[in-house]
């Protein structure tokens, strides 16, 4: 039987393998019968869910690389940026206006 074909007993399947069991009467081949299936169910589920433990486990782990490719991203552009800023300032203060004394008077009496 294929992995892909296999599925999962539903409840009422896996009822109905008990209640065969329990209504068995000594017959052991009907008994042997529902206890393999239960088996192979239990193996089959037991095998998907660590499957599925394993895959989300997986998931985490790349959310939290990629989170942290995000984060630093962000950093590396907000670093760009004011470094950028700085920059601009200081060609600023390179272009700063010579005030004399006088300039400076006129601008404290509102001149």
């Amino acid at each position: 039987m294929d992995n892909d074909e296999r599925k999962p007993l539903t409840v009422d399947e896996h009822e109905a393998l008990l209640i065969q069991i329990s209504n068995a009467n000594g017959n052991v081949a009907s008994m042997t019968e529902a206890l393999q299936s239960l088996r192979e169910n239990y193996n089959f589920t037991r095998e998907s869910y660590d499957n599925n433990v394993s895959e989300l486990q997986s998931m985490n782990d790349r959310y939290k690389e990629l989170e942290q490719k995000n984060l630093d991203l962000f950093m590396r552009v907000s670093a760009d940026k004011t470094k950028a800023d700085e920059k601009e300032d200081i060609e600023k203060d390179d272009k700063v206006d010579e005030l004399t004394y006088e300039d400076l008077f006129d601008e404290r009496q509102g001149g």
